[in-house]
């Protein structure tokens, strides 16, 4: 293979002084010859470049559209426009595809993937669960696919019982419908991998991983760990914090509650500021994402809705309000920060209580195992059950149940059906 083809499609978009950081065109060529590539790149580094300019040279050479299985809208979203300045057309398939309001664009995206104008497909780890939607990918996909691409592959194993339950069913995807065909190419990408997490990952892909892995510490990343301080002196401290820097940036809280007060307590102080997170619906937040992105928001108050893949290139600062749940949740959070600009502060605020509200995400994290197994039996007992049959034989809320579900659903142990539950 001529691999100069990469750096004449990366000038061309990039201009002629453009080159590759360190990794980048080994990673693209590793993604065009082998079966199944890992890419363990920092934050920033420009992971989404390396299935792009893959995705360029298959469609160039009459291979299919790439699908991209993604966890966060806000990155989708980021993402397509990128890719829009790489003349690829690019759409995403979310929880409002099915929806009534949507048919028109429904019906627009499959003709342009069954006509062959859909260059990269982006897709939720729950849409791909579903059975439907997996039928009429295959029927109107006419081209072959070359490329499969799990972003933040962490999530099936670090994420996936939690964040994610649906990350957990895409090694069965991968397993079924593509590891044994090798003219598919599988890439995975994620910034928050250790050795652990990869090993995990080989393990549950079963397959020989080519692994691509740099440094993931950023220059221009400047940490500082404040002393333990009470919740309203944290509110103090940011409030003085924003109204001394300059810049936009974000306050990373651990709730739906904490983002809505502080983001109030700071817009009463003449501080620009909004809350992010999925409660909003996905109007609101696309909104709030064009504001801060053209920074005619200073701060944006999150949750970890935006904690993956948002890229944003001047973000000057991350505040943490509380201790994040995991050191690879913190990584991937603080990542948001000092792309493109020589110097940003991450600051890490705590308190005693912090260490109460991550024990609650702890213990709730993952469903009872007893009842998991109950419920698992009963179905498969009744064979044919709906959600209020449950409830009715057990002691749960309609919350726990349907976390439940998802989780059994998710690991293939049980079907859905409409609203009938089946043994699997």
């Amino acid at each position: 293979m001529d691999t100069s083809i990469f750096t004449n499609y990366l000038k061309l978009i990039f201009g002629n002084k453009a080159s590759f950081r360190k990794d980048q065109l080994e990673a693209i060529i590793s993604t065009v010859n082998n079966h199944f590539t890992l890419v363990v790149e920092k934050t920033g580094w420009g992971k989404s470049l390396v299935y792009f300019l893959a995705t360029k040279y298959f469609r160039d050479n009459g291979y299919g559209p790439t699908i991209i299985v993604s966890p966060l809208k806000a990155l989708m979203r980021n993402q397509i426009e990128a890719a829009s300045k790489l003349n690829l057309r690019a759409e995403m398939i979310s929880g409002e595809f099915f929806k009534r309001e949507n048919e028109n664009k429904k019906y627009e995206i499959l003709t342009s993937l069954n006509n062959n104008k859909i260059d990269i497909l982006y897709v939720t780890p729950e849409q791909l669960n579903k059975n439907d939607l997996y039928n009429l990918l295959i029927a109107n996909i006419t081209q072959e696919l070359a490329l499969f691409v799990i972003d933040e592959v962490h999530c099936v194993s670090e994420w996936g019982h939690d964040f994610r339950p649906d990350f957990c069913s895409l090694k069965y995807f991968v397993e079924s419908s593509i590891v044994n065909n090798k003219k598919i190419h599988i890439l995975a990408t994620t910034a928050t991998a250790n050795d652990m997490v990869i090993e995990d990952l080989c393990n549950q892909f079963n397959c020989e991983i080519t692994t691509i892995r740099g440094e993931l510490c950023r220059d221009s990343l400047h940490l500082c760990v404040l002393p333990e301080m009470s919740l309203s002196h944290k509110y103090a401290w940011i409030l003085e914090y924003l109204q001394n820097h300059s810049g936009s940036g974000i306050i990373y809280a651990l709730t739906i509650k904490d983002c809505d007060l502080l983001a109030q307590f700071l817009s009463v102080n003449n501080i620009v500021a909004f809350s992010y997170h999925s409660e909003n619906g996905d109007e609101k937040n696309r909104w709030i994402e064009e504001k801060f992105f053209n920074n005619e928001i200073k701060v944006l108050v999150a949750t970890s809705a935006l904690g993956m893949g948002y890229d944003k290139p001047d973000v000057a600062f991350v505040i943490h309000l509380q201790k994040a749940k995991s050191m690879l949740e913190y990584y991937q959070q603080i990542g948001r920060a000092g792309r493109d600009i020589a110097k940003a502060d991450v600051i890490l605020m705590r308190s005693p209580k912090d260490d109460n509200c991550l024990d609650f995400f702890i213990k709730n994290a993952f469903p009872e195992p007893t009842i998991m197994r109950e419920i698992l039996s009963f179905i498969e007992t009744q064979n044919i059950v709906k959600r209020q049959n449950i409830l009715e034989c057990f002691n749960i809320s309609v919350s726990s149940c349907d976390k439940i579900l998802k989780h059994l659903l998710a690991r293939k142990l049980i079907r859905k059906d409409g609203s009938i539950w089946r043994n699997y």
